[in-house]
């Protein structure tokens, strides 16, 4: 427990429920693999917050909980992204619902979700007898974090789907990978993604993820995009080691499973002898194999 300078509500005080996660009607508890979880699908954190506010204002020694506030904060370290919602904290027993929205293709493998009681107002006639007074005081962060497995049947490569001619894209291309870091440490899946023109022909079985001849060029293009793209940008930031789930640890890993070599290594066969090192990415991606991918 997290000593505070100023008096902190009692546990007793205030009862959170453990959130939930909805995706497509389903819900699921903290540790559940959320089967039927995609990147294209929307999701929905929600749980309720009640306080006992004799007790509440009791143990903070402050006089109401106007400017208080209740927030739950939910984080996806694969992608970088943190969302939060914060309500005036609810009084007189009744139950208030925490709820964060959660749009298509911001969150990869784990979310995590926790709460905390803020102050949100500043009043120096609180600051006697160790009453909190400052705005952003924490007056409760619970223990937990609650985590949500996202191990859904679709792929895990951040994909989305639309028709590339209004969107000012070449009308004919079947697909284009966005893949733009700042650095080799930023989160990789927040820094990649992959457009489909869903009007291409192709498109179904591109977005089927079913091994084909289409699959295995795709992927082959994907993983030379990716690798290019660091050996061209980042030849001075190569090293042995890497921050989890980040852009570095990702291509290191395309690195030794296609090439066999360390990225410092890719990145050297690829400005040295661009022409053979993708020949021999080619035979490693099993480019052109109709049961690939």
């Amino acid at each position: 427990m997290r000593a505070m300078p100023h008096r902190v509500a009692s546990a007793a005080s205030v009862t959170l429920t453990e959130p939930w996660l909805e995706v497509s009607g389903e819900r699921f508890a903290p540790g559940d693999p959320v089967v039927p979880w995609d990147y294209f699908l929307d999701s929905t954190v929600s749980s309720w917050i009640s306080i006992d506010e004799a007790a509440f204002l009791e143990s903070t020694g402050l006089p109401t909980t106007a400017g208080v506030l209740a927030v739950m904060q939910v984080d996806c370290r694969a992608t970088g992204l943190r969302k939060m919602v914060a309500i005036q904290l609810p009084g007189g027993d009744v139950p208030a619902l925490l709820q964060v929205h959660l749009g298509p293709h911001q969150c990869a493998q784990q979310i995590e979700v926790t709460h905390a009681i803020l102050l949100d107002r500043t009043s120096q006639e609180d600051a006697v007898d160790l009453v909190a007074f400052r705005r952003g005081s924490r007056l409760l962060t619970s223990m937990a974090t609650h985590r949500f497995l996202l191990e859904g049947s679709a792929s895990t490569f951040p994909t989305e789907a639309f028709d590339f001619g209004p969107a000012g894209l070449p009308p004919d291309a079947a697909w284009k990978l966005q893949f733009d870091p700042e650095s080799l440490d930023e989160p990789y899946l927040g820094a990649v993604r992959l457009f489909i023109n869903s009007s291409h022909p192709s498109a179904p079985e591109l977005l089927s993820g079913r091994p084909s001849l289409t699959q295995s060029v795709l992927f082959h293009s994907i993983v030379e995009h990716l690798l290019l793209i660091v050996a061209e940008r980042f030849p001075a930031e190569a090293q042995s080691e890497y921050q989890a789930d980040s852009v570095g640890e990702a291509l290191e890993h395309l690195a030794k499973v296609y090439l066999g070599v360390p990225l410092t290594a890719a990145i050297s066969l690829l400005v040295q002898d661009r022409a053979e090192t993708i020949c021999r990415l080619q035979a490693a991606t099993s480019f052109l194999a109709a049961n690939s991918r």
